[in-house]
């Protein structure tokens, strides 16, 4: 009997028979576009082993779905998702790296000068250097510490390549021309990292699915920071929130989590608490007191472009003085920018001390009383959050954003009606409200309300298809709405599944 020809069709019920098989096993998930590469994948690996028919290969992977470290499986799972990366991919999520997070971290761990760094899913490695070279720009601040970068990919070529330190001119597309005089060497046609970052980084083998960590034995533990960005786009919602858990235990307290724009769109985070920057979200694991308190069932996410204040009635000793108050009013503005400002930079006592200063003039200013309780709420002092929301509804009865913020905060405390009740109060005061309708979506999904989580779903992505592709929407600022759309799509296609 001939083998197969690699020209031949492959019949769509056995296809669909083996997709679901690797879905089974390996929580991939495949798209409609993804059907051409699928069908030239299956049909490399039916002519690798030189099979008869089709069926073979089916039965050859549902015979090794006991062993966990199947070759095949492995080298199935590396076709089937792409490698492709490049140095600091993202200038944003490096510009927040190198401006915010890494000095906080350093700020946090200078006690101890120590500092671990995880990037899972690493590819070739080019974002594992890009994390050295930044730390590498910021030595004199890191003098006699002990820094660990660790790479790790699925695929022993990637890791063979990044071990090599050697690229070609593509990887550097983004890459700054000074940075890449002075990181790397010339060698013909590639380029080769100096030995000085090339020995800051190491690398190893790790499946995030299907390997357990944290581990102290493969050095997957206690990390400052893990970026793991564009692997949760192939994988489906429970494989996903498998990963995300293990990636959560691997966290030091108050670490973070960076991934990709929006791959994480509605799924659970606890203990990782969501913060906003403009730049982009990233999550940062919560210490155990504000852990116990947190719901157990939903993401926690606050806008990131608000202030602080605290109750008047309990902070009159640190309200700023004025000779002649009347000359305050006309420093409002600033002294909201400024606030604001020094929230972005996540300084909360200084931007309370500026923000406190509106209220003497204005105490029903409704954006200081709204943008005051958010930026409680991100503090988790949420009886003052409270306070203020409420005294900003008092001021604008109309305004749907403080029940936003209050929906969230019942959340936060496990409060699922109460946030489902705020949220309902938000889609009545502004039907376009993209998030409300979203975030209430994804209450009825736990509460197994289905049909009204798809209908909530459809209305936010009519609502986003009116937008134009690159415009962004608050809290998620770092997706447009073109791949917001793509995300809410891909969650209802789920659903039908």
């Amino acid at each position: 009997m001939k083998l197969m020809s690699k020209y031949e069709v492959l019949d769509a019920e056995l296809l669909s028979n083996i997709k679901e098989l690797i879905t089974k096993n390996t929580g991939l998930e495949f798209r409609d576009h993804d059907h051409e590469k699928f069908s030239k994948v299956i049909k490399s690996r039916i002519e690798f082993y030189k099979l008869v028919t089709p069926e073979e290969y089916y039965l050859l992977l549902k015979n090794e779905i006991s062993n966990s470290r199947s070759d095949e499986w492995r080298e199935l799972t590396v076709l089937l998702t792409v490698g492709e990366s490049y140095f600091f991919r993202d200038k944003r999520q490096f510009s927040l790296l190198s401006g915010k997070i890494l000095p906080a971290l350093i700020e946090r761990r200078k006690k101890v000068r120590e500092l671990r760094i995880w990037s899972a899913g690493c590819a070739t490695g080019e974002e594992a250097y890009s994390l050295a070279i930044l730390l590498n720009e910021m030595k004199q601040s890191l003098n006699g510490w002990e820094i660990t970068i660790l790479g790790t990919d699925i695929k022993k070529e990637f890791l063979a390549k990044a071990i090599s330190g050697s690229y070609g001119w593509w990887s550097f597309r983004v890459m700054p021309e000074n940075m890449e005089k002075k990181c790397f060497s010339k060698k013909k046609n590639t380029f080769q990292i100096n030995d000085g970052i090339r020995q800051m980084v190491t690398f190893s083998f790790c499946d995030l699915l299907r390997d357990k960590f944290p581990s102290i034995e493969n050095g997957i533990h206690d990390m400052d920071l893990i970026l793991c960005r564009n692997v949760f786009i192939y994988y489906n919602k429970k494989a996903i929130t498998t990963i995300t858990e293990k990636l959560a235990n691997s966290l030091n307290e108050s670490g973070y989590l960076i991934t990709g724009h929006g791959e994480l769109f509605s799924v659970n985070m606890d203990p990782l608490k969501t913060r906003v920057f403009d730049e982009s979200v990233v999550y940062e694991k919560a210490a155990e007191s504000r852990t116990k308190a947190a719901s157990a069932e939903l993401p926690k996410v606050f806008p990131q472009k608000v202030l602080m204040h605290e109750d008047p009635k309990t902070s009159s000793s640190k309200i700023v003085e004025f000779k002649e108050k009347k000359k305050l009013q006309s420093f409002i503005p600033d002294f909201l920018s400024q606030a604001s400002l020094l929230y972005r930079e996540m300084n909360y006592k200084d931007a309370i001390e500026k923000a406190e200063s509106v209220l003497i003039e204005e105490p029903n200013n409704y954006y200081a009383l709204y943008l005051i309780g958010s930026a409680r709420a991100n503090m988790g002092d949420y009886d003052r959050a409270l306070f203020f929301l409420r005294k900003a509804i008092e001021s604008d009865r109309l305004a749907a954003e403080p029940h936003y913020m209050m929906s969230n905060i019942a959340r936060q405390r496990g409060k699922l009606e109460e946030s489902k009740n705020e949220l309902k109060k938000v889609i009545y005061l502004n039907q376009a409200h993209i998030p409300a309708y979203l975030e209430l979506a994804d209450i009825y999904e736990i509460q197994r309300y289905i049909e009204r989580a798809r209908r909530l779903r459809e209305t936010a992505l009519k609502t986003l298809m009116l937008l134009p592709e690159n415009s962004t929407i608050e809290p998620y600022e770092h997706m447009t709405a073109k791949e917001l759309i793509d995300y809410v799509r891909r969650i209802l296609s789920q659903s039908k599944e």
